[in-house]
Formats: C-alpha cells, sequence, structure tokens
C-alpha cells in the first residue's frame, strides 16, 4: 500500500477530521497557543493537510489590540510535502484553498515562517534526518517548531517504517526545548523555540 492509498479514504472525511480533531487536541492547542495575529504557519509532510484545515478553522483569525481597539488578523497557512502525489490530495482536502507545495523537509521553506510544525513525520526519518529537519526550521526562521510524534505505547506502527520510541530517546536525538506527552502517554509533542 502506498501513502496515497493510505490517505485516500480520508480524504474530505468528517469523521476524520473530526477523530483528529479530538485525538490530537493538545498538539493543535500547542499550536494554537504559539500562534500570534498576522503569523505565517507552515506544516512540513502535510499529507491531506488535515491539521492546517482544524487549524485554519479554528485559529485563522485572531483578535489584536491596537491601542484599546480589537480587530480581527488572520494568520497565514502554508503546507509542504515531499510527495507530488500527497499535495495534489491536500489540495482537494483544504477547504479554503492555502497554498499546498512540494518540497523536503530536510531544507528550509524559504517562505519566512513563525511557526512550523508536522504531525507524524519525523518518526519515519533517521536521526540525521530528524536532526536536519530542525536545523532547517532554525535557519528558515522560524520562532518555533512544535512536532508530534508517536510514542513507545503503540504496540506497532499504524503505517510504514514509523519507529516507535520513549520520549528520552527523543530527546536525545533531537533535544527539543520543550516535551511532553498526552493521551496516557501514548503521543508526544516535541517543541523547539528558536
Amino acid at each position: 500500500m502506498t501513502w496515497d492509498e493510505f490517505y485516500k479514504g480520508r480524504l474530505l472525511s468528517e469523521g476524520y477530521r473530526n477523530y483528529v480533531t479530538k485525538r490530537y487536541a493538545p498538539f493543535i492547542g500547542e499550536i494554537m497557543t504559539n500562534m500570534k495575529a498576522g503569523d505565517r504557519v507552515i506544516e512540513i509532510g502535510c499529507g491531506l493537510a488535515t491539521i492546517t484545515s482544524i487549524l485554519a478553522e479554528n485559529a485563522g483569525r485572531l483578535l489584536i489590540d491596537e491601542g484599546g481597539e480589537s480587530r480581527e488578523c488572520f494568520a497565514g497557512f502554508r503546507c509542504f510535502d515531499i510527495s507530488p502525489v500527497m499535495v495534489k490530495l491536500a489540495r482537494q482536502n483544504l477547504y479554503e484553498g492555502y497554498p499546498v507545495d512540494v518540497g523536503d523537509a530536510r531544507l528550509p521553506t524559504n517562505r519566512l515562517p513563525d511557526i512550523i510544525h508536522s504531525h507524524g513525520m519525523l518518526e519515519h526519518m533517521s536521526d540525521e534526518d530528524i536532526r536536519a529537519v530542525i536545523e532547517a526550521s532554525r535557519k528558515d526562521g522560524a520562532r518555533v517548531a512544535i512536532h508530534y510524534v508517536p510514542g513507545e505505547k503503540y504496540v506497532t506502527p499504524s503505517f510504514g517504517d514509523e519507529r516507535l520510541m520513549s520520549l528520552k530517546a527523543w530527546e536525545q536525538i533531537c533535544a527539543p526545548t520543550e516535551a511532553y506527552t498526552f493521551n496516557d502517554g501514548y503521543d508526544y509533542v516535541l517543541k523547539w523555540r528558536f
């Protein structure tokens, strides 16, 4: 089975979107907590771009206070995936048509992001490539990078070559500024401040 075959059944699925919203609420909340009005938010290894879709719906408009007056200021979202097929599926899955491009997560996006995030991408990479992704975010000028990875409590990978490691192993590989578990220790948030 290929990645696009794995994801096709989830395309434009409200059931899958609702599951992701609930299951990964701490990860999504971490991104939203770090967003500021006018931020450029980039999802790398976006797959269907479900996380971007949820963020755009829930945090696309942020209220800012300017001298006692509140006004809405839209955040900007962009997605990248290394697979042209996944880029095509992500474009179909994003209701608002946010830009989706082919890009290697190990390289800077050159889009001057404020926040870079990924969901379920790093665990498919070598230690060296994981460190390259974090370094690319720093070189891009991101203020923060926030990544979700599955933890070692999962017995088997859900698809592909996932490495299911302890939080301590992740900390040793890529030294996040902050790291924590959620969903009873099954899932991890890794975060870097630059």
